[in-house]
C-alpha cells in the first residue's frame, strides 16, 4: 500500500499546472448535479413542447461551411470540450411526479459528443444533397426528458469542402450562445492542431446557479400592466394576407436587394399549422454606417433605429397607429458573457405612429421606448401574458410581429487556416406572423423576413422592398415624414 501510494504522490507531483486544473475539475463534476428548477423561459419551452410533441419551433439550428483541410478528430475533440465546460449541453429535462420539469446535469466523462458524419462528395450534386440533410438535421425533434439537448452534424460535400451544423435546443441556448460556442471553438481546434492540450479555464459559476440569481424586481409586473394598459395584442396584417396578386409567382429582387423567398427545403418535416417562409435583404454598408451614426447622434442604438423603420413600414402596412412589437433580451449579463444558455426574455415594444410624424421624432420616441423596455426586462414574459386579458387566438400570445437585431460573429471567427461563411438554412417553423431580423456584418446590414406561410410571397417581397426603402430613408432624409413614405403597393420590388 505505501509503495502504490508513493507512486501516486510522485505522478500528482509530475501534473502540470493544466493537468492538476483538468483533474481538479473532474473530481468536481464526478457526481451529476443537480436537479435544478428551470427558469421561468425554459419552463415555457417545456411546457410548448409538451403540448407540440414532435415540433423544431424552438430548435436553435447554425450552419457553417468550412472550406480548406479539416481534421475531423480535432473538430470532434474540440466540440466534445465545448460540451464539458457547458452545464446546459449536458442537461435533461424529464418531470417530477407532480408533473415538473426539473433540470439534470450529467458529469462531462458520462456524456459522449452527439456527433454524426455524412458523406455527399461522391454524389451527383452533393450540394443539392447536403441541403436535404441539413434541413432534415434541422427539424428532427430532441427528446428533453432523455437528451441530448444538442447535436453535431459534418457533412463532407468535397475534398476540402464541408458544412458544420449544430443544432441546439433553446430550452439550452439563445441567440448569445452561438457567438460563445463559435469563440470557443475557434480557440480549442487551433490549439489542439498545433499539439496543444488547452484546459481553458471554467466559468466562475455555472448557468443554473447564474440563472436563479435573476429575479423579478419589485413592481415589475405593474409596470408592464400599465404599458400596456389599452394596448392591441396584435398588428394587422390583413393586408399581406389579402394581396391581391397572391396566386402570382414571385419576381426576381434586384441583384442587390436580397433574395427570392424560401420556404422549407425536400426532405424537412415540418408542421404546417406553423409553416415558414424566408426572405433575404441587403442594405449596403455606407447606408447602415449612416444609420449608426444618426441614431449615435440621438444617443440611441442601430436596433432603435430598426425599430423605428419597422414601426414606420408596419404603419403603411396596417394604418395601425398603436403598435406592439416584442423583441428577445439577452439577460446574461456580465458574469454570463462566457456562458452558453438560456438566459433570453421577452419584452413588448409599444410604440404609437402618426403620418406627420417626421423620421427622426419617430426615432427619439422610440429610444425612449427601448431604454425602458431594457430596464424593466427582468418580469419573465410568461408571467406578463398570463396577467393579461385573453384576446383571440394566434401563434404567439401576445404581439404577432417581432423585430431582432442578432450580432454576426462569424465574422470575427477564424478556425485555423480554415475559410469559415454562413450556409444557408431553410426556415422551417414560425413564432409569429412576422420576424423581423437584423445581423450587422461587415459589407452592411443583412435583414431576414421570417413569415407565416399563408402571406402571398408577393406581398412579403414588397413588404421587404418597402422595409428597406425606409431604412435608406432614415439615414439618408431623417426629417421625411411617414405619411410621405410610398405605400406598400408603389415600392418596386
Amino acid at each position: 500500500m505505501g509503495g502504490a501510494g508513493n507512486d501516486l504522490a510522485g505522478r500528482l507531483e509530475r501534473l502540470t499546472t493544466a493537468q492538476r486544473a483538468l483533474l481538479k475539475r473532474r473530481l468536481g463534476q464526478r457526481a451529476s448535479p443537480g436537479p435544478y428548477r428551470p427558469s421561468a423561459t425554459q419552463f415555457g419551452i417545456w411546457l410548448f413542447e409538451q403540448l407540440n410533441p414532435g415540433t423544431s419551433t424552438y430548435h436553435n439550428p447554425a450552419a457553417v461551411r468550412l472550406s480548406g483541410p479539416v481534421d475531423e478528430d480535432l473538430l470532434r475533440a474540440a466540440l466534445q470540450r465545448v460540451q464539458d465546460r457547458h452545464e446546459p449541453l449536458r442537461s435533461r429535462y424529464p418531470a417530477d411526479e407532480d408533473g415538473v420539469p426539473r433540470a439534470f446535469v450529467e458529469p462531462p466523462d458520462a456524456l459522449r459528443l452527439p456527433w454524426r458524419v455524412e458523406d455527399v462528395s461522391a454524389l451527383p450534386d452533393p450540394e443539392q444533397e447536403a441541403a436535404r440533410i441539413v434541413a432534415r438535421e434541422a427539424v428532427t425533434p430532441f427528446r428533453l426528458d432523455r437528451g441530448p439537448v444538442w447535436r453535431c452534424l459534418l457533412v463532407r460535400t468535397g475534398p476540402e469542402e464541408r458544412v458544420l451544423v449544430t443544432t441546439l435546443h433553446h430550452i439550452v441556448s439563445d441567440g448569445g450562445s452561438l457567438g460563445v460556442l463559435l469563440a470557443e471553438l475557434g480557440a480549442l481546434y487551433p490549439a489542439l492542431a498545433a499539439g496543444e492540450r488547452p484546459c481553458p479555464a471554467d466559468p466562475p459559476q455555472g448557468y443554473f446557479a447564474l440563472a436563479a440569481k435573476d429575479t423579478v424586481p419589485p413592481g415589475a409586473l405593474e409596470h408592464w400592466l400599465t404599458i400596456l394598459d389599452g394596448a392591441p395584442d396584435r398588428i394587422d396584417l390583413s393586408a399581406l394576407a389579402e394581396w391581391p396578386g397572391r396566386g402570382e409567382p414571385p419576381s426576381p429582387p434586384a441583384p442587390d436587394g436580397g433574395s427570392a423567398p424560401t420556404g422549407p427545403a425536400r426532405g424537412a418535416a415540418v408542421d404546417r399549422r406553423w409553416a415558414g417562409r424566408e426572405l433575404t435583404l441587403q442594405v449596403p454598408d455606407g447606408t447602415a454606417t449612416a444609420l449608426e451614426d444618426l441614431c449615435a447622434r440621438h444617443g440611441s442604438s442601430l436596433f432603435t433605429g430598426l425599430v423605428a423603420a419597422s414601426a414606420a413600414t408596419l404603419y403603411r402596412t396596417s394604418g395601425q397607429d398603436d403598435l406592439v412589437l416584442t423583441t428577445p433580451v439577452d439577460r446574461r449579463g456580465h458574469e454570463g458573457r462566457a456562458l452558453i444558455g438560456c438566459f433570453v426574455n421577452t419584452v413588448v415594444l409599444r410604440l404609437r405612429v402618426g403620418p406627420d410624424d417626421r423620421l427622426d421624432t419617430l426615432l427619439a420616441r422610440a429610444a425612449g421606448v427601448v431604454a425602458d423596455a431594457l430596464a424593466h426586462s427582468g418580469l419573465p414574459f410568461s408571467r406578463l401574458v398570463s396577467a393579461l386579458p385573453r384576446r383571440g387566438g394566434g401563434r404567439s400570445p401576445f404581439g404577432n410581429v417581432a423585430v431582432v437585431h442578432n450580432n454576426a460573429p462569424m465574422d470575427a471567427v477564424s478556425l485555423g487556416g480554415l475559410r469559415l461563411s454562413h450556409h444557408p438554412l431553410p426556415p422551417v417553423e414560425v413564432k409569429h406572423d412576422l420576424a423581423l431580423s437584423w445581423n450587422r456584418r461587415r459589407d452592411g446590414l443583412t435583414g431576414r423576413i421570417e413569415y407565416a406561410a399563408r402571406f402571398p410571397d408577393a406581398a412579403v417581397e414588397h413588404l421587404g422592398a418597402h422595409l428597406r426603402h425606409t431604412v435608406e430613408t432614415l439615414a439618408a432624409a431623417p426629417a421625411t415624414r411617414v405619411a410621405d413614405l410610398p405605400g406598400l403597393s408603389e415600392v418596386a420590388r
